[in-house]
């Protein structure tokens, strides 16, 4: 940007005599930054309802959109912290009850009901067979809750983080917690162990809802 030039003329006054000055100075070009902030979109949570149990702990993730948004700071709070807590996306369980939990990032909110309940349910380590693999672990009722594996006899989508989709391929593996029968964070690993994924919090199709036909 080219400035104008600019002429000062002052006028002084000294003992009667009247003495002018000029003043004559210019600028020349300038760089002109511009300056064009992301502004966060939409915000979403992997679960938008959770039920744990008493002392039991889970994970929330909140993705922002776009990804290259300036400003991704995320304030969690919770409804009534004597039900459940949450640090930085991390969830306590701590008496019965609900609580809401929510995430905003500069002012977009996402929100998940978080039921805790008493340990007064059937835990067992167990394993259970379904058409698209088998899962070794604790299981709650007869459903995968707590510490497990699963192995896989097809190709399956087991999670999802924002745009990106995590598939199991036929002998992987997953192990990691389980929560009602959805995976809560653990490691994908292929046929020969092989670590392939880290996996937090995925929102991931539950086990309740998945047969063969999910397979490709």
């Amino acid at each position: 940007m080219r400035l104008n030039i600019i002429f000062v003329l002052a006028l002084f006054v000294l003992n009667g005599y009247t003495l002018s000055a000029i003043s004559l100075f210019s600028e020349g070009e300038e760089d002109v930054i511009v300056s064009s902030a992301m502004t966060v979109d939409s915000v979403s949570m992997n679960f938008s309802a959770i039920t744990l149990r008493v002392k039991q702990n889970a994970r929330l993730i909140l993705s922002v959109y776009p990804d290259n948004a300036d400003n991704k700071d995320v304030v969690w709070s919770s409804s009534d912290e004597t039900i459940a807590t949450v640090n930085n996306g991390n969830i306590f369980a701590s008496n019965e009850g609900t609580a809401i939990i929510t995430a905003t990032s500069a002012g977009k909110s996402a929100t998940c009901t978080v039921t805790v309940v008493t340990n007064l349910v059937r835990l067992e380590e167990g394993t259970v067979t379904y058409s698209f693999g088998k899962y070794e672990g604790t299981l709650v009722d007869g459903i995968p809750d707590g510490q497990g594996t699963m192995y896989y006899t097809c190709r399956i989508q087991i999670a999802r983080h924002g745009r990106t989709v995590y598939f199991a391929e036929k002998g992987d593996s997953f192990e990691g917690t389980w929560a009602n029968g959805d995976i809560v964070n653990g490691n994908l690993f292929d046929s020969n162990k092989r670590a392939k994924a880290a996996i937090v919090a995925g929102r991931s199709p539950s086990l309740k809802n998945l047969s063969d036909d999910n397979c490709e």
